[in-house]
């Protein structure tokens, strides 16, 4: 952990206190890799605040579990490579202007925030009416590798760096669910990958079309 953001972290009791758990129960958590968790040198549990104020928020909304799983882990993984300094050993993050960079961010707050509305969606037709915004996201994220003078294979390597984290964070849920939730988990899981290809595609047509 860096020293200049000790402050926004807690311990394993004030993380349990903060949601209304058992610290067992919030080290099960981190053991899967649902919450973000860091150690220190000594071993011990350190939890970013924002994360847990993240996942108390997903609960109260009353998104389904495996939906606030995946968001939150995604995200969790995200700042745990940007707090660990490993997104700037990247090509194309090392070349983007700093602006760019917390651009980029946002962007990856908007997917999830558009992805969890996708996947609370019931119905196909549901789906389908989100279409539209999904593929204006591509094209954003099109925009923003112009802005940040990403070439196309470094555009898309950025954005699938982001599907990584959802994709390993659906088969993470996947294996703490065990064989009995196996089938509700594939569908998250193809619902998941058919709203990333189609952010892929509408950026690839972006570039494209040189919109």
């Amino acid at each position: 952990m860096a020293n200049n953001d000790a402050h926004e972290w807690v311990n394993l009791s004030e993380a349990a206190r903060m949601l209304g758990v058992h610290p067992s129960t919030v080290r099960t958590w981190a053991d899967r890799g649902d919450l973000a968790s860091q150690r220190t040198r000594g071993g011990h549990r350190r939890f970013r605040q924002v994360d847990l104020e993240e996942w108390a928020a997903n609960h109260r909304q009353g998104s389904p579990p495996a939906i606030a799983l995946v968001v939150q882990s995604a995200m969790g993984r995200a700042r745990m490579e940007m707090t660990d300094g490993q997104l700037s050993q990247l090509d194309w993050y090392a070349k983007m202007p700093e602006a760019a960079r917390e651009e980029h961010r946002r962007m990856g707050r908007r997917l999830l925030a558009l992805l969890s509305k996708y996947l609370t969606s019931e119905t196909a037709a549901e789906h389908d009416a989100l279409l539209p915004e999904v593929r204006l996201l591509g094209l954003d994220y099109y925009r923003l590798g112009v802005a940040g003078q990403l070439s196309l294979t470094e555009n898309v390597r950025a954005f699938l760096r982001f599907h990584d984290f959802l994709t390993e964070s659906v088969m993470q849920m996947a294996d703490a669910a065990g064989p009995a939730k196996a089938e509700s988990v594939a569908g998250l899981y193809r619902l998941t990958a058919r709203f990333t290809n189609e952010v892929l595609v509408a950026l690839i047509t972006a570039h494209e079309a040189g919109v």
